[in-house]
């Protein structure tokens, strides 16, 4: 019998750091001196990984693909996040959505390959988010989508998804549900 893990799969900007605004709104940092992790997120990182959670990170980053930032840029990144939380597996969509391809969300290439790899299990997992794309990932994939709520105009409350105000909120949500769905086994 094989026994499939639990995760918490997170989008990366604007759940784990900060947006940064170039002149034309806000957007995923394009330089790692503009790299800047939300207060929190690193303890609440640790909180999730220390009740057994995978962590997995499943970001779209288009900007690879307009040749805006470039893979270096993006790796010191990770390295960071790495180093302040014990993140399993980073998953990087670097297409526009023109690209049509089958890994950019809300398409759930990137959650089933994390999955494949790390044999994660959908039921008992979730998706934090901050964006439509995140939760119609989730609702596809078949984990509770949680979406971290934001300032900003794009942002859409959709589905079933439950909203939470921080991301300490987001954590506090996923150790919750887990403990009633462990409950009812």
């Amino acid at each position: 019998m094989v026994v499939a893990n639990r995760a918490v799969f997170l989008d990366r900007d604007g759940v784990l750091n900060h947006l940064v605004d170039y002149g034309g709104g806000f957007v995923a940092p394009r330089s790692f001196d503009d790299f800047v992790m939300y207060d929190g997120v690193s303890s609440g990182l640790k909180d999730l990984s220390e009740h057994d959670f995978l962590l997995v990170v499943v970001t779209n980053q288009p900007d690879i693909e307009r040749g805006l930032i470039k893979d270096q840029e993006i790796s010191r990144m990770h390295e960071e996040i790495s180093r302040q939380a014990p993140i399993d597996l980073f998953m990087v969509c670097p297409h526009r959505s023109e690209t049509q391809c089958d890994c950019r969300k809300p398409k759930i290439g990137l959650l089933v390959e994390a999955s494949q790899q790390l044999e994660i299990a959908a039921q008992g997992s979730f998706l934090i988010g901050d964006r439509e794309t995140d939760m119609q990932a989730a609702e596809a994939f078949g984990c509770c989508g949680i979406l971290l709520r934001r300032d900003f105009p794009q942002q859409r409350e959709v589905g079933q998804q439950i909203v939470v105000n921080c991301f300490e909120d987001a954590v506090q949500v996923v150790l919750r549900k887990s403990e009633k769905w462990v409950s009812l086994r």
